[in-house]
């Protein structure tokens, strides 16, 4: 399969901006250079800020202890990531000379529900997004949860891992069901099994039983972040759209129910 979708996102761009947004702290460091960009923000400013952020209080009450400590994970650890995704860039200020961190082009800016969650407009726990975000940062994640998707919206049935594990296969090689050779199927099978399932099921986004695998979904889950590799392997686009409103009208439904428990 090829590694450029449709959208001109490949799936290790895909990749790399899941990632980077499966940490709480980055989210908060993303979101503060989202902010002041275009003219961006010095590294000194933004650390800062940070740890502002971080410690849950004002700029000027940050302490050279949590300042250092910010300082360190931010410059070894978070920077190098939204920089390694392409989500920030570093650039110079014409007007003050100062080298500054600046948000980029990049296509998750210009996607609603990412620059949601970018924004930090969600309502979601932060460790809740964490585990979401890092679930779909894999494109056989993606894949199977697209698969499984798909099987909802025509079957209310579990899916068998065998056939779930073949038709995955089938959307990485872009061959016939019937056409792939045994041993990669079993080699999608075992690391479904033994990877992949195991961290969904953690994430809430699919029901493992004996019988087989269902897709739940999540209400902050969009189309978009599993469809482009589903669109790349030859899933409809159209359908993929029709099982996402699908989706959200079952949680909408769903939460509503258990608002009026609750009162």
């Amino acid at each position: 399969m090829s590694n450029t979708a449709a959208s001109g996102r490949s799936t290790t761009a895909r990749n790399d901006c899941f990632r980077s947004l499966a940490d709480a702290t980055r989210r908060a460091l993303l979101r503060l250079v989202h902010e002041r960009s275009p003219d961006g923000i010095g590294k000194n400013d933004l650390i800062r800020e940070l740890a502002a952020v971080t410690a849950d209080k004002p700029v000027d009450d940050v302490t050279d202890a949590e300042y250092q400590r910010v300082a360190v994970a931010c410059q070894h650890t978070h920077l190098p990531t939204l920089l390694e995704a392409g989500l920030v860039a570093e650039a110079e200020n014409t007007d003050t000379d100062e080298d500054v961190i600046v948000t980029t082009d990049h296509w998750a800016f210009d996607e609603p529900a990412l620059e949601n969650v970018i924004a930090g407009r969600l309502d979601a726990p932060a460790a809740e997004l964490d585990t979401l975000f890092d679930a779909v940062a894999d494109s056989r994640r993606r894949l199977a949860l697209s698969v499984l998707a798909g099987n909802a919206r025509s079957d209310s049935e579990a899916m068998d891992r065998d056939a779930l594990a073949r038709a995955v296969a089938a959307r990485e090689t872009d061959a016939g069901a019937d056409d792939i050779a045994q041993e990669h199927v079993d080699a999608v099978y075992s690391s479904l099994v033994h990877v992949h399932l195991p961290l969904l099921e953690d994430a809430g986004l699919v029901a493992v039983a004996s019988d087989g695998v269902a897709y739940d979904g999540h209400p902050e889950l969009h189309v978009s972040w599993i469809g482009d590799d589903a669109i790349d392997a030859g899933a409809d686009e159209t359908a993929l759209a029709e099982i996402d409103i699908q989706i959200r009208s079952e949680f909408t439904i769903t939460v509503a129910a258990e608002q009026s428990l609750r009162e």
